[in-house]
């Protein structure tokens, strides 16, 4: 094939991968939990998470880009999300800093919190009350404490802790595994519940890995639903087997739980 044949095919894959139908999103009804956390996963890396009746909204992805399109149902839409307390903004990611989404929850939701280098274009979105907090850093959401934790993209990205006195849940973001994760395991050595990417930044066996390190006692996998940003190179199809196989070969298959877009978990502590 010549080299004008091979760029005309390559063009043509990224014309296909942008054109994939996106799945009708399943318009799920959330229902509240007087749990010490529960976690509703909405698609990809976006979660729900409850604290005693305190809701975070995290990295909100409800539309599909040309590039990164979402391959499973939303599990709810904006118009069917609960009342929110803030919203938690990891990196700029297209897949987790939707532009059209944020716009909309500005009016509704009173508070964004996010990296540092994000505050300017969360108060450009509408947002009135957005609270930039780096590495180590953290703020309180109605009786939830939000850490910061550094991740391996360097300091515009977040990883975070969101803790109770009853609950502490590791929300990973976008991260590869890096040697600061010892860091976080330092710090947060009790760790409930952890949710990590197990595709994209972090591939199944590298998610298994820093379960092993963080040891928390439930693991919840995500970024895992949309499609590969280039076509022909990875891709996420598979990858929660991998992560269960990955788990199990461990000793830790029973801390993983799985959560489908539009359910929810509820995490009582010991």
């Amino acid at each position: 094939m010549t080299r004008a044949a091979l760029r005309l095919a390559f063009l043509l894959g990224v014309l296909l991968a942008g054109c994939a139908p996106i799945p009708i999103a399943r318009n799920s009804v959330y229902h509240p939990s007087d749990a010490a956390l529960g976690v509703t996963r909405v698609v990809h890396g976006t979660f729900i998470l409850e604290l005693h009746g305190t809701r975070l909204l995290l990295d909100p992805w409800f539309n599909s880009g040309f590039i990164v399109r979402q391959r499973e149902p939303l599990g709810l839409t904006p118009k069917t999300l609960p009342s929110l307390a803030a919203v938690l903004i990891s990196s700029l990611d297209p897949e987790r800093f939707d532009t059209a989404a944020l716009r909309t929850l500005a009016d509704t939701v009173p508070r964004a919190i996010a990296p540092p280098a994000l505050r300017g274009e969360l108060l450009k979105l509408g947002f009135r009350d957005v609270t930039a907090v780096a590495w180590w850093q953290a703020t309180t959401v109605d009786g939830a404490t939000v850490t910061a934790v550094p991740t391996s993209r360097g300091t515009g990205v977040n990883g975070w802790v969101v803790s109770t006195n009853a609950v502490r849940c590791y929300i990973a973001g976008p991260t590869a595994p890096f040697s600061r994760m010892a860091d976080i395991a330092a710090r947060f050595p009790r760790l409930d519940v952890a949710i990590l990417p197990i595709a994209g930044d972090m591939t199944p066996s590298q998610a298994a890995g820093v379960a092993a390190t963080l040891r928390p006692s439930r693991v919840i996998p995500s970024a895992y639903g949309a499609h590969s940003r280039v076509p022909f190179i990875g891709g996420s199809a598979g990858a929660l087997d991998e992560f269960r196989a990955a788990m199990t070969k461990r000793g830790l298959a029973d801390r993983v739980v799985a959560i489908e877009t539009g359910e929810s978990w509820h995490y009582a502590s010991p």
